[in-house]
């Protein structure tokens, strides 16, 4: 299973940590609006710091980007959810 987490702050760290922790998540990524996370907390210097401690656990995080809509799919009667599309158009 992957799981998204959406913002870089305090509980999305805090809410992509606990994922992390999880056996059934194989991939965690945080989507954050800024370049790194915590960057109402930190000067560039500190969020890069944590940034790359973040990334050395296997967390992925995409910066720079918002969440434009979710992408799902309909699998036996049931909405799924199968991606995030961001305001640069990845998925």
């Amino acid at each position: 299973m992957q799981a998204v987490v959406i913002g870089g702050g305090l509980l999305g760290l805090e809410a992509a940590k606990a994922l992390y922790d999880l056996e059934t998540v194989k991939d965690v990524t945080i989507i954050h609006r800024q370049t790194y996370p915590l960057s109402r907390q930190l000067d560039a210097a500190g969020g890069e710091v944590v940034l790359r401690r973040i990334e050395a656990l296997g967390v992925h995080v995409v910066g720079n980007v918002s969440p434009r809509s979710l992408v799902t799919h309909t699998d036996q009667g049931k909405q799924v959810l199968t991606g995030v599309e961001l305001n640069d158009g990845s998925v």
